[in-house]
């Protein structure tokens, strides 16, 4: 998964900071058992500001995690994350995870930082409604006039989307919100 946004802090004028933000996940799931499963992956971002120092910028990460599949419409996890910020320590993050069937159609997820409720309109496509906790910071350019060196936006994102299942194992997720 991947992800690119762009923020402005004066969006109706050009005084603002501008700040560029890139993502992507990539991750492998797989069943140990037929109840047990894990998630092993790697995460990796940039976020910055026109004139900043993109290589400067980049954060990496990862994240593991076990599961145990309840039933056939029921699984929780739980596993850990970290993640490297601009000019801060790394975030080290418990996980508590849940899958959970609630009908053929729609399911509703928890993993890491994110909550989504997705629902099956075709055998190829679903749409969701998502929310996440974001820890981000954006690298900021040199200024003479101040020390400060990041931009820090930490929140809750909301977005809505879809996700379009290519092949048994490729899927393409996009997606927007606030």
């Amino acid at each position: 998964a991947g992800s690119y946004g762009e923020y402005s802090s004066a969006p109706f004028s050009s005084n603002g900071v501008k700040l560029w933000d890139f993502s992507v996940v990539a991750g492998i799931n797989g069943e140990i058992t037929d109840n047990w499963t894990t998630s092993v992956g790697l995460i990796g971002s940039a976020s910055f500001e026109d004139g900043a120092s993109f290589s400067d910028s980049l954060n990496g990460g990862g994240f593991a995690s076990v599961g145990y599949r309840w039933s056939k419409t029921l699984k929780t996890s739980v596993g850990g994350m970290i993640l490297s910020r601009n000019n801060e320590d790394a975030l080290v993050v418990p996980t508590i995870g849940l899958d959970w069937q609630v009908s053929a159609e729609t399911l509703v997820r928890i993993k890491g930082l994110e909550a989504r409720v997705q629902h099956g309109i075709s055998d190829d496509f679903d749409v969701f409604l998502r929310g996440e906790f974001d820890p981000g910071s954006s690298l900021l350019k040199k200024r003479a006039d101040t020390p400060v060196t990041s931009f820090y936006d930490k929140g809750f994102r909301a977005g809505v989307g879809f996700d379009w299942k290519i092949n048994q194992g490729l899927k393409l997720s996009v997606d927007g919100g606030v």
